[in-house]
């Protein structure tokens, strides 16, 4: 019996076709697959730059031009530059800014997660963008940042609980303006009266009672002035019109002990 074997050089060729064509294969896969990525990383690249590179108060400008030139391509990008911890807290504060203006209402879920971020000004910066962007998905999370460590932060969270009301915004805020870390010595920092002032648009008759302990504030008088102002929004009536503010607060609470 005869073995018959291939012919080595003929078999040579055809090998090599096979691989040259296997290796232009593969080199095609790999462009195709790489480009995409190239490209972000480049015009990740450029944004940072045209972001590192601004003036002080070329910020609306720059936004415009991102979205002139690279319009929704600018988003995903703006917000790996926003998580982008080795990147100044002022820059990232720009990218996630600049990604809720140009990402619109449907990039609001993706901004949530910044809400945790280390920095202050980045989880006010969260808050700001949530606010302007009215997902009401996103209520239930701004709600705990009514408690952060950041006084500024705070603020910014009372006005995105005005903003997106979530169904627990009104006994958020009550909290919030009994809260001790919102005062220092007998007065208030801002958050109380900006959340009293937040409860006359989302707050109703029942809440009012809820504000009885600041009619004692006497030693605070812009706090107690807020506190009347919104009890009045609240209820639809005046008590003591035209009295002293001493005055006001104690028919005030006679009134709040009625209800």
């Amino acid at each position: 019996m005869q073995t018959s074997w291939p012919n080595s050089k003929k078999c040579s060729v055809v090998d090599s076709q096979k691989s040259f064509s296997a290796t232009i294969g593969m080199l095609g896969l790999l462009w195709v697959l790489g480009l995409p990525f190239s490209a972000q990383a480049s015009l990740t690249t450029d944004i940072q730059q045209q972001i590192q590179s601004r003036k002080s108060s070329d910020f609306k400008v720059l936004l415009k031009r991102l979205e002139s030139n690279y319009g929704s391509r600018a988003v995903d990008p703006l917000l790996r530059l926003a998580n982008d911890t080795r990147l100044s807290d002022p820059d990232r504060y720009i990218a996630l800014m600049g990604s809720a203006k140009i990402g619109g209402k449907g990039i609001a879920p993706r901004i949530l997660p910044f809400l945790k971020d280390s920095s202050w000004m980045i989880r006010n910066g969260a808050l700001r963008a949530l606010s302007v962007l009215k997902d009401p998905r996103t209520g239930p999370g701004v709600l705990k940042l009514l408690q952060d460590p950041a006084l500024v932060v705070r603020l910014e969270a009372v006005a995105a609980v005005e903003s997106l009301r979530p169904s627990d915004a009104a006994p958020a805020l009550v909290r919030a303006i009994h809260d001790k870390a919102n005062y220092h010595g007998d007065k208030a920092q801002w958050v109380p009266l900006r959340a009293l002032q937040a409860l006359e648009k989302i707050g109703n008759r029942a809440i009012a009672q809820k504000l009885t302990l600041l009619l004692d504030r006497h030693q605070d008088p812009a706090l107690l002035q807020q506190t009347i102002k919104t009890l009045e929004k609240l209820t639809g009536k005046k008590v003591e019109s035209g009295r002293p503010l001493r005055v006001k607060a104690a028919g005030w609470k006679r009134e709040l002990a009625r209800m």
